[in-house]
């Protein structure tokens, strides 16, 4: 399978063009980034975020109860809370599920201003927000598990920069057998149209990533035909 540093190298071979590695990256982001929001391929994810400890004195009540939920979420199945929050003298914790409840019930129970702070034992799921009862008293860690977007191979960096290096790292969007050909051609095709003025060029890329595009819609249709989002791994 090819690396993400492979998948550039192959498109700056395509144009014969060396000098255009860091053209290559930045229109090759773009395209993920596109594609991302016309497939439904996805997989699991785990990330872990603090809560916002309330503080009356800063009357952060608002950004203690709500919070965004990460962009590379699809959907959020589960949160669990670790308590005590760690540290380096006391690394151990334990981690609780939050109980997942509907909004109103959560919005009927916190009533009092300034909320009294505790543990959070609820959430609630609202659009692409979540919101926290009780309001946190500390900056607890929370475990957000949900579906996922395949992520490009930059922000699976990003999320463990300790980990593979960013050239190092396969997955859907690099590999041949998933949109990595699609990637290398709406690239080639990209750049070509936009840049080296070749149309001619860019209208022979365009055509084969279209056929790598619709095998994929065929994929993505045959895997949500029933309902359910699979994961491609």
């Amino acid at each position: 399978m090819p690396t993400w540093g492979e998948l550039q190298q192959s498109i700056v071979d395509d144009l014969n063009r060396p000098e255009l590695v860091d053209v290559a990256r930045d229109y090759a982001l773009g395209r993920v980034a596109y594609y991302q929001r016309l497939f439904t391929f996805a997989s699991p994810l785990t990330l872990v975020i603090p809560c916002v400890a309330f503080d009356p004195l800063l009357n952060n009540a608002t950004e203690a109860r709500w919070y965004n939920v990460p962009r590379v979420f699809l959907d959020i199945e589960r949160i669990r809370i670790a308590n005590p929050v760690p540290t380096l003298l006391a690394p151990q914790t334990q981690w609780d599920d939050l109980i997942e409840t509907d909004y109103d019930q959560i919005l009927d129970t916190d009533s009092q201003d300034p909320p009294s702070a505790s543990l959070p034992y609820l959430w609630a799921p609202f659009g692409t927000q979540f919101r926290l009862y009780s309001v946190p008293d500390q900056a607890y860690p929370l475990e957000l598990t949900g579906t996922g977007k395949v992520l490009s191979p930059p922000d699976v960096y990003a999320l463990d920069p300790t980990g593979t290096p960013e050239e190092d790292i396969t997955n859907f969007w690099t590999d041949d057998m998933g949109a990595g050909l699609l990637i290398r051609y709406a690239t080639t095709a990209q750049i070509r149209a936009l840049k080296l003025r070749d149309p001619d060029g860019a209208l022979i890329d365009a055509e084969a990533a279209k056929i790598e595009r619709q095998k994929l819609v065929s994929e993505s249709v045959f895997k949500t035909s029933d309902g359910i989002i699979r994961g491609w791994w």
